[in-house]
């Protein structure tokens, strides 16, 4: 069961496993989490865990993408999609008809047996205990493998507070009266959220508003969720310079560590002015595009800058046929070029091949003759559009794959949710961000006429209201640029503060498992950090971190006689350490805090007595260590 799909290291610096829900968008994220990995820690290595179509995309997509690291494996899980009654070969959200997908996903709960077995045969193997597991938090239940195996469980999350408002909203079901009656609240207060976050029965995608606690998909989710609070840490595919405050920001109900990660895109799309030259074409997804990244920008490049619009649904929603027909009007009659990405409607089968006939009569021969619209059928190369000077919207169904990169390229959005917590990405970017507007929501939405479509384009392509939306794009696409980039995220910090927020974030796991085991319940251990820096420095500085930010005390002394170097020393509750990485987030380096937790921990045990952690920089040391409570502590 367990192999190894490309040539293992002779050495490597630990093992984290990436176990992933059968979807293209959580195939996308989680790739593009093990290229950050690699890339910064190209000797960690990383396995992949899934079912044999996904497996089969992911071979596909590194036997095409020279940029894959050979310290990626792969292991597949057995699954029988006729034990469950779906279509053979049909492990993937993109290859069912919406109706089987809560099928395929309370399925996903009988690869627990499977995956234990998995994590013995790597024990075995290995004669070591993985560093990590990174799921998914539709397998909450990793939690129980992951404490029987005596390793850390981190959740991976793809949404940001959208994503929040939809774990609350399926855990306590706030729009309904109670859990024995139908009926339901008109509006309703967001539970975990404040008291501000109210939200109408009106902007619940169907999928919520009709659900009830017996509801299958409602029940197994709720399940999974609960599960995955008790993971070790949450990583978040979002961008903390990004989300909004205010009524729409969650309430912390419990202390465990949150990290922003993203945002997960190739570094050479980050911000790219919307330039018209063609950038290198990249396989994410193992997917084959209906066509070439290079035909697109060909194509991009005979329009003005903004002028086109980008439609695409993603990879497993669809509208219905009648839905389709008026989007295809209402295009025509904005009069704007576009670059529609083409998929069956929602009544027919999402694997077959799309026909022309589901088009308005003479439509395709119309664009094809004025070059005002390219069809493409299958998949397109997305961050390619998106970053061309010529793209000035986005018709989406707001998944946050897609939202990211869009905004990355400042490149503002009209909305058409169609399921998930896409309806909330919507709402938020809407309200709250200022760069979308909404055409529709879900697949039953009235979309009366073709005149809404066309009325929602001109909207975002002609109108002052649509450039202030460009241009708050514009803002946060260089937000995201500027979190990406390390040497922006180094100036914004004092050399000792940046030091000193790597070393606590790759220690802090290690100092909850390596607690002294008794100690008085009301009395935490005590953390001891000390760093040097110039003495003109030592006082100002060394007041400003440890007594404001640390809450601890602190003390400067002259470290090397003779010279003007000194040494702060900052004793701090570790629990206070604690809770600075859950609300600074510590989106530094997160993934390296991650993949170091268990080399740290066992470089912690076994050098007990002497702790101490340096860092490379010869002028600038930086030691984090436990030390015991004193006497009058215990």
């Amino acid at each position: 069961m367990y192999t190894q799909q490309q040539q293992p290291q002779e050495e490597d610096d630990g093992h984290i496993i990436m176990f992933l829900y059968m979807a293209q968008g959580h195939i996308t994220r989680f790739l593009a989490l093990a290229r950050f990995i690699s890339q910064r820690k190209p000797t960690t290595k990383i396995t992949f865990v899934s079912t044999p179509l996904n497996i089969r995309r992911f071979q596909s997509a590194f036997a095409s993408d020279t940029t894959v690291h050979s310290n990626i494996c792969l292991a597949e899980l057995p699954f029988s999609c006729a034990d469950h009654g779906l279509p053979a070969n049909s492990d993937n959200t993109d290859s069912l008809p919406s109706h089987l997908i809560s099928t395929l996903l309370c399925a996903s709960e009988t690869l627990k047996p499977c995956f234990d077995n998995l994590m013995n045969d790597i024990v075995t193997a290995e004669n070591r205990v993985p560093d990590c597991i990174i799921a998914d938090s539709i397998f909450g239940w990793v939690n129980d493998t992951a404490k029987r195996v005596g390793t850390f469980h981190f959740t991976f999350v793809g949404g940001a507070l959208g994503g929040a408002l939809f774990s609350s909203i399926c855990l306590h079901l706030p729009h309904r009266k109670n859990d024995d009656s139908n009926d339901v609240i008109e509006e309703f207060h967001v539970p975990n959220f404040h008291d501000s976050c109210r939200l109408h029965i009106s902007q619940l995608p169907v999928h919520l508003k009709e659900a009830t606690k017996e509801s299958p998909h409602v029940k197994f989710i709720r399940k999974q969720l609960s599960l995955s609070m008790k993971s070790d840490g949450i990583l978040r595919n979002s961008v903390r310079e990004i989300e909004v405050a205010g009524r729409w920001k969650p309430l912390r109900t419990e202390s465990k560590p949150v990290w922003t990660v993203g945002p997960l895109l190739p570094a050479s799309f980050l911000l790219q002015g919307n330039s018209n030259v063609s950038v290198v074409p990249h396989s994410r997804t193992g997917k084959e595009f209906g066509i070439s990244p290079e035909s697109c920008i060909e194509w991009l490049n005979l329009h003005k800058p903004y002028s086109v619009v980008y439609i695409s649904f993603g990879s497993e929603s669809s509208i219905s046929a009648s839905k389709l027909m008026e989007l295809a009007l209402g295009l025509e009659k904005s009069g704007k070029c576009f670059i529609w990405v083409l998929r069956p409607p929602s009544e027919f089968d999402i694997k077959s091949e799309f026909k022309w006939e589901w088009l308005p009569e003479g439509f395709v021969e119309r664009m094809n003759e004025t070059k005002k619209g390219l069809l493409v059928k299958k998949w397109a190369p997305q961050l390619e559009i998106l970053s061309h000077r010529s793209t000035g919207a986005f018709l989406s169904h707001c998944g946050w794959n897609s939202v990211l990169e869009s905004l990355s390229q400042g490149v503002p959005i009209i909305g058409w949710p169609l399921g998930g917590e896409q309806a909330f990405n919507s709402l938020l970017m809407e309200e709250e961000m200022g760069v979308s507007v909404q055409l529709a929501n879900g697949n039953e939405a009235q979309v009366d006429t073709s005149e809404d479509v066309r009325k929602a384009v001109e909207q975002v392509m002609d109108t002052s209201k649509g450039e202030e939306m460009r241009k708050k794009a514009m803002v946060i696409a260089q937000k995201i640029s500027a979190a990406m980039r390390e040497d922006e995220e180094m100036a914004k910090l004092s050399c000792t503060a940046l030091l000193l927020i790597s070393i606590i974030c790759l220690s802090v796991a290690a100092m909850v498992v390596a607690r002294p085991a008794k100690i008085n319940e009301n009395v935490g251990p005590k953390c001891q950090i000390i760093w040097t820096l110039p003495e003109e420095r030592c006082e100002a500085e060394c007041r400003d971190i440890c007594i404001n930010d640390f809450r601890g005390e602190q003390h400067c002394s002259e470290f090397v006689p003779g010279t003007k170097i000194s040494q702060c020393t900052c004793l701090v509750d570790c629990l206070t350490i604690e809770h600075l990485i859950t609300t600074a987030s510590m989106s530094l380096s997160p993934i390296l805090c991650v993949s170091s937790l268990g080399s740290l921990k066992r470089d912690f045990l076994t050098a007990r007595e002497k702790p101490k952690i340096t860092t490379d920089d010869a002028t600038n040391e930086v030691g984090v260590a436990m030390i015991e409570p004193t006497t009058a502590d215990k």
